[in-house]
């Protein structure tokens, strides 16, 4: 921890660690490697997400590596590419989470209706085929019951969590290091 920041330390071999080198682009806008995303994500998922970052992106001295601005701009470029993709992908997680609402919510009336028949016809519970209805009903109230908890506890929560991250790696410090010893950070 330096002035009260967080530091994150990625080290890398060489340029090609760090930039996808299929991608055409110029450099300020090219992709990061799936590894480096992940990398850069999950050492920020870890920080508290009020404590300030750095991100100090480590290569070895007398490596070609092009000026640091570019370098700094192109990490920002494809994490705020991910943060409107993701912004994207919102909109239709929550116009599925409507739909699971829902279908939910006719299951429950499904299972009141049929609830309310078997109490009013108690001989219907000896009925073969009124079993199989409510035990049809008790199974699909239980899966879109559970599908949309799913969606709202869980799917919800990470997918927030990601937007935070994203806009975390988009609001900290970036600096490009030349350094050979482990450890040292600048």
């Amino acid at each position: 921890m330096e002035e009260g920041k967080e530091i994150i330390e990625l080290r890398f071999k060489a340029l090609e660690q760090l930039f996808d080198q299929t991608d055409p682009s110029v450099l300020s806008q090219r992709e990061l490697t799936t590894e480096t995303e992940e990398c850069i994500i999950s050492n920020m998922d870890v920080v508290h997400m009020r404590k300030p970052v750095r991100l100090d992106l480590i290569f070895p001295p007398g490596s070609s590596t092009p000026p640091a601005p570019e370098i700094i701009a192109a990490v920002r470029h494809h994490f705020g590419y991910l943060l409107e993709e993701h912004k994207r992908e919102a909109v239709i997680f929550i116009r599925h989470r409507r739909v699971s609402v829902v279908f939910a919510g006719v299951n429950v009336i499904f299972g009141i209706i049929y609830a309310s028949i078997l109490y009013l016809n108690p001989e219907l519970a000896y009925n073969l085929a009124w079993l199989l209805l409510g035990g049809l009903i008790i199974i699909l109230n239980w899966t879109t019951i559970w599908d949309t908890y799913e969606f709202f506890v869980y799917d919800g929560r990470l997918m927030h969590r990601r937007k935070k991250v994203m806009q975390k790696v988009l609001g900290s410090e970036i600096r490009v290091v030349m350094d050979d010893e482990p450890g040292s950070g600048s």
